[in-house]
Protein backbone atom coordinates (compact mmCIF):
# COMPACT_ATOMS: atom_id res chain seq x y z
CA UNK A 1 0.00 0.00 0.00
CA UNK A 2 2.91 2.42 0.87
CA UNK A 3 4.48 2.13 -2.33
CA UNK A 4 1.53 2.76 -4.09
CA UNK A 5 1.01 5.97 -2.41
CA UNK A 6 4.35 6.90 -2.86
CA UNK A 7 4.36 5.85 -6.80
CA UNK A 8 1.26 8.52 -6.85
CA UNK A 9 3.00 11.44 -5.27
CA UNK A 10 6.16 10.88 -7.57
CA UNK A 11 3.53 10.64 -10.81
CA UNK A 12 2.06 14.22 -9.23
CA UNK A 13 4.73 15.49 -8.85
CA UNK A 14 6.32 14.85 -12.43
CA UNK A 15 3.18 15.97 -13.98
CA UNK A 16 3.55 19.48 -11.84
CA UNK A 17 7.18 19.86 -13.24
CA UNK A 18 6.35 18.53 -16.48
CA UNK A 19 3.53 20.75 -17.26
CA UNK A 20 4.86 24.31 -16.95
CA UNK A 21 6.79 22.71 -19.67
CA UNK A 22 4.88 22.61 -22.24
CA UNK A 23 2.95 24.97 -24.40
CA UNK A 24 -0.20 26.53 -22.27
CA UNK A 25 -2.91 25.38 -25.06
CA UNK A 26 -1.66 22.57 -24.07
CA UNK A 27 -1.25 22.33 -20.45
CA UNK A 28 -4.84 21.23 -19.48
CA UNK A 29 -4.71 18.22 -21.71
CA UNK A 30 -1.47 17.21 -20.24
CA UNK A 31 -2.58 17.19 -16.88
CA UNK A 32 -5.80 15.38 -18.01
CA UNK A 33 -4.16 12.81 -19.54
CA UNK A 34 -2.03 12.01 -16.83
CA UNK A 35 -4.28 12.27 -14.16
CA UNK A 36 -6.20 9.31 -16.36
CA UNK A 37 -3.11 7.65 -16.28
CA UNK A 38 -3.17 7.37 -12.29
CA UNK A 39 -6.85 6.63 -12.28
CA UNK A 40 -5.82 3.48 -14.76
CA UNK A 41 -2.85 2.69 -12.51
CA UNK A 42 -5.10 3.07 -9.08
CA UNK A 43 -7.48 0.73 -10.98
CA UNK A 44 -4.92 -2.30 -11.54
CA UNK A 45 -4.57 -2.37 -7.81
CA UNK A 46 -8.25 -2.39 -6.46
CA UNK A 47 -7.38 1.44 -5.52
CA UNK A 48 -10.04 4.08 -6.42
CA UNK A 49 -8.65 7.52 -8.04
CA UNK A 50 -11.45 9.96 -8.75
CA UNK A 51 -11.16 13.16 -10.41
CA UNK A 52 -13.44 16.00 -10.63
CA UNK A 53 -13.11 18.80 -13.16
CA UNK A 54 -14.52 21.94 -13.06
CA UNK A 55 -14.17 25.33 -15.07
CA UNK A 56 -13.83 27.99 -12.75
CA UNK A 57 -12.95 31.49 -12.62
CA UNK A 58 -9.51 33.16 -10.93
CA UNK A 59 -11.04 34.71 -8.10
CA UNK A 60 -12.72 31.24 -6.90
CA UNK A 61 -10.78 28.80 -4.34
CA UNK A 62 -8.31 31.44 -3.08
CA UNK A 63 -6.69 31.81 -6.22
CA UNK A 64 -6.73 35.16 -5.77
CA UNK A 65 -7.28 36.40 -9.03
CA UNK A 66 -10.05 38.02 -11.14
CA UNK A 67 -13.71 36.43 -12.30
CA UNK A 68 -12.78 37.74 -15.58
CA UNK A 69 -9.88 34.85 -16.07
CA UNK A 70 -11.08 31.27 -16.30
CA UNK A 71 -9.09 28.22 -14.62
CA UNK A 72 -9.83 24.47 -14.98
CA UNK A 73 -9.62 23.21 -11.37
CA UNK A 74 -8.60 19.02 -11.02
CA UNK A 75 -9.94 17.71 -7.60
CA UNK A 76 -11.18 15.16 -6.14
CA UNK A 77 -14.99 14.30 -5.11
CA UNK A 78 -15.29 16.18 -1.87
CA UNK A 79 -16.17 19.73 -2.18
CA UNK A 80 -13.90 21.13 0.32
CA UNK A 81 -11.13 18.41 -1.20
CA UNK A 82 -7.41 19.61 0.09
CA UNK A 83 -5.72 18.83 -2.80
CA UNK A 84 -6.28 19.90 -6.49
CA UNK A 85 -4.49 21.16 -9.37
CA UNK A 86 -5.55 24.38 -11.20
CA UNK A 87 -4.20 25.48 -14.87
CA UNK A 88 -5.69 29.10 -15.74
CA UNK A 89 -6.37 29.93 -19.16
CA UNK A 90 -3.06 32.02 -19.66
CA UNK A 91 -1.19 29.17 -17.94
CA UNK A 92 -0.29 29.80 -14.51
CA UNK A 93 0.18 26.23 -13.22
CA UNK A 94 -1.10 25.61 -9.15
CA UNK A 95 -1.37 23.31 -6.66
CA UNK A 96 -2.10 22.54 -3.15
CA UNK A 97 -1.97 19.24 -0.84
CA UNK A 98 -3.42 20.19 2.64
CA UNK A 99 -1.84 23.67 2.27
CA UNK A 100 -2.08 26.73 0.56
CA UNK A 101 -1.55 27.06 -3.12
CA UNK A 102 1.80 26.55 -4.47
CA UNK A 103 2.57 27.85 -8.07
CA UNK A 104 4.75 26.36 -10.65
CA UNK A 105 4.30 28.60 -13.52
CA UNK A 106 3.14 32.32 -12.93
CA UNK A 107 1.21 33.87 -15.63
CA UNK A 108 -0.08 37.21 -13.65
CA UNK A 109 -3.21 36.15 -13.61
CA UNK A 110 -3.41 34.87 -10.18
CA UNK A 111 -1.81 35.77 -6.85
CA UNK A 112 -2.96 33.07 -4.13
CA UNK A 113 -3.69 33.75 -0.73
CA UNK A 114 0.32 33.15 1.06
CA UNK A 115 0.47 31.53 4.36
CA UNK A 116 2.03 34.68 5.48
CA UNK A 117 -1.67 36.19 5.18
CA UNK A 118 -3.81 33.60 6.59
CA UNK A 119 -1.44 34.02 9.76
CA UNK A 120 -1.86 37.82 10.08
CA UNK A 121 -5.28 37.30 9.83
CA UNK A 122 -6.41 34.79 11.89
Amino acid sequence: MENIKQTLRRLLQETLYATPEKPIAERQNFVRERLSYIQRLCGNFDKTFIVCELDVTCDQYGLGGSNQHTATLFRGPSEEASVAICITERGSVLHRNDSPWQVYDDAGDVSPMRLERCLQSA
